[in-house]
Protein backbone atom coordinates (compact mmCIF):
# COMPACT_ATOMS: atom_id res chain seq x y z
CA UNK A 1 0.00 0.00 0.00
CA UNK A 2 1.75 3.85 -0.96
CA UNK A 3 2.03 5.65 1.73
CA UNK A 4 0.78 9.34 1.63
CA UNK A 5 4.62 11.21 1.88
CA UNK A 6 5.40 12.96 5.10
CA UNK A 7 5.50 17.31 5.03
CA UNK A 8 8.35 19.08 6.39
CA UNK A 9 7.39 21.99 8.79
CA UNK A 10 8.08 23.98 5.52
CA UNK A 11 4.94 22.41 3.62
CA UNK A 12 7.43 20.88 1.18
CA UNK A 13 7.06 16.99 1.04
CA UNK A 14 9.51 14.92 2.25
CA UNK A 15 12.36 13.10 0.59
CA UNK A 16 11.09 14.88 -2.90
CA UNK A 17 14.47 16.54 -4.61
CA UNK A 18 13.65 19.74 -6.50
CA UNK A 19 15.81 20.61 -9.74
CA UNK A 20 16.63 24.09 -9.51
CA UNK A 21 14.05 26.59 -11.29
CA UNK A 22 11.67 23.41 -11.15
CA UNK A 23 8.50 23.63 -8.90
CA UNK A 24 7.31 20.88 -6.80
CA UNK A 25 4.08 19.84 -7.52
CA UNK A 26 1.59 17.48 -5.89
CA UNK A 27 -0.77 15.58 -7.93
CA UNK A 28 -3.89 13.39 -6.56
CA UNK A 29 -3.79 10.39 -7.53
CA UNK A 30 -6.69 7.94 -6.28
CA UNK A 31 -6.41 8.71 -2.50
CA UNK A 32 -2.79 8.97 -2.89
CA UNK A 33 -0.42 12.54 -3.11
CA UNK A 34 2.42 12.01 -5.23
CA UNK A 35 4.93 14.79 -5.90
CA UNK A 36 6.66 15.49 -8.76
CA UNK A 37 8.34 17.76 -10.31
CA UNK A 38 8.28 20.46 -13.32
CA UNK A 39 11.24 19.54 -15.76
CA UNK A 40 13.67 22.43 -16.22
CA UNK A 41 13.06 24.52 -19.24
CA UNK A 42 14.96 23.18 -22.23
CA UNK A 43 17.41 24.42 -23.96
CA UNK A 44 18.93 24.36 -27.36
CA UNK A 45 21.15 21.73 -28.26
CA UNK A 46 24.56 22.77 -29.53
CA UNK A 47 25.31 22.30 -33.08
CA UNK A 48 26.38 18.77 -34.29
CA UNK A 49 30.36 18.23 -35.32
CA UNK A 50 30.46 15.73 -38.28
CA UNK A 51 28.69 13.10 -39.77
CA UNK A 52 25.33 11.69 -38.05
CA UNK A 53 26.27 8.34 -36.34
CA UNK A 54 24.79 5.69 -38.93
CA UNK A 55 22.90 3.63 -36.65
CA UNK A 56 18.82 3.15 -36.53
CA UNK A 57 16.30 4.95 -38.53
CA UNK A 58 17.54 6.86 -40.82
CA UNK A 59 16.19 9.60 -43.29
CA UNK A 60 18.34 11.80 -45.97
CA UNK A 61 17.63 14.17 -49.04
CA UNK A 62 19.17 13.89 -52.50
CA UNK A 63 21.01 16.79 -52.76
CA UNK A 64 19.19 18.65 -55.73
CA UNK A 65 18.00 22.12 -56.89
CA UNK A 66 15.53 22.75 -53.91
CA UNK A 67 17.86 21.78 -51.50
CA UNK A 68 20.77 23.24 -49.80
CA UNK A 69 24.10 20.36 -50.02
CA UNK A 70 25.54 21.61 -46.46
CA UNK A 71 21.80 20.63 -44.90
CA UNK A 72 21.40 17.22 -46.13
CA UNK A 73 23.50 14.49 -44.38
CA UNK A 74 23.14 11.02 -46.28
CA UNK A 75 22.82 7.63 -45.46
CA UNK A 76 25.44 5.86 -48.50
CA UNK A 77 22.33 3.23 -49.02
CA UNK A 78 19.78 6.03 -49.83
CA UNK A 79 22.65 7.75 -52.25
CA UNK A 80 22.97 4.30 -53.81
CA UNK A 81 19.47 3.94 -53.90
CA UNK A 82 18.40 7.43 -55.77
CA UNK A 83 21.78 7.16 -57.99
CA UNK A 84 19.82 3.66 -59.33
CA UNK A 85 16.28 5.12 -59.47
CA UNK A 86 17.96 8.02 -61.81
CA UNK A 87 19.56 5.48 -63.30
CA UNK A 88 16.18 4.21 -64.64
CA UNK A 89 14.93 7.20 -66.30
CA UNK A 90 18.25 7.19 -68.80
CA UNK A 91 17.11 6.21 -71.92
CA UNK A 92 19.90 4.47 -72.59
CA UNK A 93 19.10 1.99 -69.57
CA UNK A 94 15.44 2.36 -70.98
CA UNK A 95 16.49 1.16 -74.34
CA UNK A 96 18.24 -1.71 -72.87
CA UNK A 97 16.83 -4.92 -71.70
CA UNK A 98 19.96 -6.04 -69.90
CA UNK A 99 20.46 -2.97 -68.04
CA UNK A 100 17.28 -2.37 -67.00
CA UNK A 101 16.50 -5.99 -66.14
CA UNK A 102 19.62 -5.62 -63.57
CA UNK A 103 17.95 -2.56 -61.79
CA UNK A 104 14.60 -4.89 -60.98
CA UNK A 105 13.85 -7.26 -58.37
CA UNK A 106 12.65 -10.38 -60.12
CA UNK A 107 9.32 -9.84 -57.73
CA UNK A 108 8.98 -6.41 -58.98
CA UNK A 109 5.22 -4.76 -58.81
CA UNK A 110 4.75 -1.25 -60.13
CA UNK A 111 1.09 0.86 -59.91
CA UNK A 112 1.47 3.38 -62.44
CA UNK A 113 0.14 6.76 -62.14
CA UNK A 114 -2.90 5.25 -64.64
CA UNK A 115 -3.56 2.64 -61.81
CA UNK A 116 -2.39 -0.27 -63.79
CA UNK A 117 0.05 -2.54 -62.44
CA UNK A 118 2.96 -4.23 -63.75
CA UNK A 119 5.04 -7.21 -63.54
CA UNK A 120 8.47 -7.24 -63.42
CA UNK A 121 8.63 -8.39 -67.18
CA UNK A 122 5.86 -6.23 -68.17
CA UNK A 123 7.55 -3.60 -67.35
CA UNK A 124 11.46 -4.43 -68.80
CA UNK A 125 9.61 -5.16 -72.26
CA UNK A 126 7.30 -1.73 -72.36
CA UNK A 127 10.35 0.94 -71.00
CA UNK A 128 11.77 1.19 -73.82
CA UNK A 129 8.26 2.21 -75.57
CA UNK A 130 7.51 5.08 -72.18
CA UNK A 131 8.40 8.24 -71.68
CA UNK A 132 12.19 8.68 -71.61
CA UNK A 133 12.69 5.43 -73.44
CA UNK A 134 14.41 7.12 -76.25
CA UNK A 135 16.87 10.30 -76.99
CA UNK A 136 14.18 12.13 -78.94
CA UNK A 137 11.17 11.37 -76.25
CA UNK A 138 10.00 13.60 -73.36
CA UNK A 139 12.71 13.68 -70.84
CA UNK A 140 11.76 12.51 -67.08
CA UNK A 141 12.51 15.45 -64.90
CA UNK A 142 12.78 14.40 -61.20
CA UNK A 143 13.41 16.34 -58.00
CA UNK A 144 12.81 16.31 -54.28
CA UNK A 145 14.06 13.34 -53.55
CA UNK A 146 14.08 11.74 -50.55
CA UNK A 147 14.83 8.74 -48.68
CA UNK A 148 14.59 6.52 -45.71
CA UNK A 149 17.07 3.39 -44.31
CA UNK A 150 13.81 1.66 -43.47
CA UNK A 151 15.79 -2.31 -42.23
CA UNK A 152 19.48 -3.21 -43.22
CA UNK A 153 19.09 -3.06 -46.96
CA UNK A 154 16.31 -1.78 -47.85
CA UNK A 155 15.29 2.09 -48.49
CA UNK A 156 12.53 3.54 -49.15
CA UNK A 157 12.36 6.95 -51.41
CA UNK A 158 10.05 9.57 -52.61
CA UNK A 159 10.45 11.74 -55.49
CA UNK A 160 8.14 13.84 -58.01
CA UNK A 161 8.19 13.61 -61.62
CA UNK A 162 7.31 16.11 -64.47
CA UNK A 163 6.43 14.46 -68.00
CA UNK A 164 4.92 17.07 -70.44
CA UNK A 165 3.63 18.71 -68.00
CA UNK A 166 2.06 16.04 -65.52
CA UNK A 167 3.27 15.85 -62.30
CA UNK A 168 3.39 12.87 -60.36
CA UNK A 169 4.74 11.91 -56.66
CA UNK A 170 6.56 8.64 -56.47
CA UNK A 171 7.49 6.60 -53.88
CA UNK A 172 10.18 3.59 -54.38
CA UNK A 173 11.55 0.30 -52.39
CA UNK A 174 14.64 -1.05 -53.46
CA UNK A 175 16.13 -4.18 -51.62
CA UNK A 176 19.43 -5.36 -51.60
CA UNK A 177 19.82 -9.07 -53.66
CA UNK A 178 21.86 -11.86 -52.61
CA UNK A 179 25.08 -10.77 -54.24
CA UNK A 180 24.42 -7.13 -52.30
CA UNK A 181 23.05 -5.27 -55.02
CA UNK A 182 20.32 -3.05 -54.38
CA UNK A 183 17.06 -3.74 -57.32
CA UNK A 184 13.50 -1.80 -57.28
CA UNK A 185 11.03 -3.88 -55.66
CA UNK A 186 8.59 -1.71 -55.60
CA UNK A 187 6.92 1.19 -57.60
CA UNK A 188 4.16 3.45 -57.40
CA UNK A 189 3.22 6.37 -58.70
CA UNK A 190 0.44 9.28 -58.00
CA UNK A 191 -0.70 11.95 -60.34
CA UNK A 192 -0.95 15.56 -59.31
CA UNK A 193 -3.45 17.64 -60.24
CA UNK A 194 -2.93 21.23 -60.55
CA UNK A 195 -2.91 23.51 -58.00
CA UNK A 196 -2.38 20.61 -55.28
CA UNK A 197 -0.75 21.88 -52.23
CA UNK A 198 2.67 20.83 -51.51
CA UNK A 199 3.14 19.44 -47.90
Amino acid sequence: MMRTPRRSSGGRVAGARRHQDAPLVVQVVGEHRVATTRPPPLKACPAAKGPPAATGHHVAMIQNDRHAPEALPQHPDVTEAIVRERRLHDPSVRLSGTLAEALFDPEFIEVGASGRRWTHAEMVAALPTLHGGSESSTPITAERFEGAVLASGIVHLTYETRIEGRHARRSSIWRRDAAGEFRLYYHQATPVLDGTARP
